[in-house]
């Protein structure tokens, strides 16, 4: 758990972009809780690869419903992806993917993100939630937890 000197700290402002997101919140859970780190990237990174065999198992399956271009569209968006991915070996990683990247507009991203918030928010100063400022849906941080009960 954190202190109390994170209550009320903006982590990001003014961004709800995933490849904005996931960067920073990497880099501060890395910096604030190891641990919690390397439980996130053991439960995430494999969806990361079954991301790919969902793919790769695309790319043997016969056509079906799919017309000629949508097939085209959908090969070119495997191999692009799976070349990007190509030195991903930790959800760290994708920080590095570039912006216009198949890998922010997948699943994977959103999990991935899901999961940030659960682990940021497990390491929330008591009395705190991580999340969304109540004012300002795009200011995410440790923010004070209003209800007396708790979440």
């Amino acid at each position: 758990m954190l202190n109390d000197s994170f209550v009320d700290v903006s982590l990001s402002h003014a961004t709800m972009r995933e490849q904005d997101l996931i960067p920073t919140f990497v880099s501060f859970l890395v910096e604030m809780d190891p641990g919690a780190f390397d439980l996130l990237n053991e439960e995430n990174f494999y969806d990361l690869e079954w991301m790919i065999s969902e793919a790769e198992a695309k790319e043997h399956s016969p056509p079906g419903d799919y017309t000629a271009k949508e097939r085209t569209l959908e090969l070119a968006a495997f191999f692009e992806y799976n070349s990007e991915l190509k030195d991903v070996n930790t959800i760290g990683d994708v920080g590095y993917l570039p912006d216009g990247s198949i890998y922010w507009n997948s699943e994977a991203s959103g999990w991935l993100l899901e999961a940030l918030f659960d682990a940021l928010d497990d390491i929330a100063p008591r009395g705190c939630y991580f999340g969304a400022h109540p004012g300002d849906g795009s200011n995410y941080g440790f923010w004070h937890n209003e209800d007396p009960e708790g979440w």
